[in-house]
């Protein structure tokens, strides 16, 4: 699954990709509702790129979305340390 999606953010390796571009793949990602990704993970890497574009309180809303995802599925219980650690960089940043 996750080879899957790899191969369908960044189709090409050689070639640098452009933050909007991940952007809209990203987006496209999203939209399908094949479940290509779990939520959490989505709301996980959107928080990241409105991280890298300067956008803390998108970022930080996207964080906290992931995290509430987590917290409500024991499934992904395991994970928590990773939105946390990106809550923690977002707001270190800020």
């Amino acid at each position: 699954m996750l080879l899957n999606l790899y191969f369908y953010i960044d189709s090409s390796i050689d070639e640098p990709l452009p933050i909007e571009e991940f952007g809209q793949r990203l987006r496209s990602v999203s939209e399908k509702r094949e479940h290509l990704l779990p939520e959490w993970i989505i709301h996980l890497l959107s928080s990241l790129y409105w991280r890298i574009n300067g956008h803390l309180p998108h970022a930080i809303d996207c964080g906290l979305k992931a995290h509430e995802i987590i917290i409500k599925n024991k499934t992904y219980k395991q994970w928590s340390d990773l939105t946390l650690i990106n809550l923690a960089n977002i707001l270190y940043l800020w």
